[in-house]
């Protein structure tokens, strides 16, 4: 054995030093991503029906933004489908429609100064209560309850004097309403807690 380390030069011993060292290398840059159970159709799947009553399949796929993990499909079960899926196609949280959509299908746009609007806190999927305070004799009421934030967004130029805008999803008698508040009160938002 000694012989044998005497007949091998320091070059020879750096080299295999450094193919260690670059094979190391290798395997750290090289080693898989992480990977997420995504949710896939297990058959064609028809728009509007629950994804808790769908044949969903899992695969085990890189985790990647914009994917329905099965660790989501609690949070959703109850969405449907916007629109038909084919076979081994994923879910794509793009294509759910949340349950209060499937109630009251119809939006309405609403714009009001964050002041009267939870300080702009307010965010797609809350549920809101909407009062009005009537110009010509100064009570308030509620006109809505418990509508679904589809969308909700503050126009702000950096000045902090935006509006929040809200798409909410309403039946035909809340839109009325909210259309004759915006026209002769002065409205005013509540969020509703979770």
């Amino acid at each position: 054995m000694k012989q044998l380390l005497e007949r091998v030069d320091r070059r020879t011993w750096l080299g295999i030093a450094l193919a260690a060292t670059a094979a190391l290398l290798t395997l750290s840059i090289s080693k898989p991503a992480p990977t997420v159970d995504v949710i896939f159709a297990g058959e064609d799947l028809p728009a509007g029906v629950r994804l808790a009553d769908l044949t969903l399949v899992t695969r085990q796929m890189p985790a990647s933004f914009g994917m329905l993990n099965e660790q989501d499909l609690d949070a959703v079960g109850e969405w449907t489908l916007a629109e038909p899926i084919g076979q081994d196609e994923p879910i794509l949280p793009s294509l759910l429609r949340a349950p209060a959509l499937a109630e009251n299908p119809d939006l309405f746009a609403l714009a009001v100064d964050p002041s009267h609007a939870v300080l702009g806190r307010i965010s797609a999927g809350d549920y809101v209560d909407v009062y009005v305070t009537w110009r010509d004799d100064d009570i308030t009421t509620r006109i809505a309850e418990g509508l679904y934030v589809v969308e909700a967004r503050t126009d702000d130029d950096g000045f902090g004097d935006g509006e929040v805008q809200m798409l909410l999803a309403v039946d035909r008698d809340s839109a009325e309403r909210l259309t004759h508040a915006v026209r002769t009160g002065d409205v005013d938002i509540v969020k509703r807690a979770p």
